[in-house]
C-alpha cells in the first residue's frame, strides 16, 4: 500500500516487494484465497476513496 501524498511511498512499496519476494511467493495461495473475498465494484470504490482520503480506509470484504 502506498500514499500518493508521500514522495517516496510508491518507491518504498515496490522496494518492500522486491526485498520480500520469497515471502510473498510463499504466501501466494493464502493471498489468492483472501482475494476471493473482494467484490470488484467495491474495491474500485475503495481505491478511488483512498486517493481522496487523508485517513486509512478499511478494505471492503464480500459478505459470506
Amino acid at each position: 500500500v502506498f500514499s500518493h501524498k508521500r514522495n517516496n511511498s510508491l518507491r518504498n512499496a515496490l522496494h518492500y516487494c522486491v526485498n520480500n519476494l520469497d515471502d510473498i511467493r510463499s504466501r501466494k495461495k493464502e493471498i489468492m484465497e483472501w482475494s476471493q473475498c473482494i467484490e470488484p465494484d467495491e474495491i474500485a470504490t475503495y481505491f478511488l476513496e483512498g486517493l481522496k482520503s487523508n485517513s486509512v480506509l478499511t478494505l471492503p470484504r464480500k459478505e459470506e
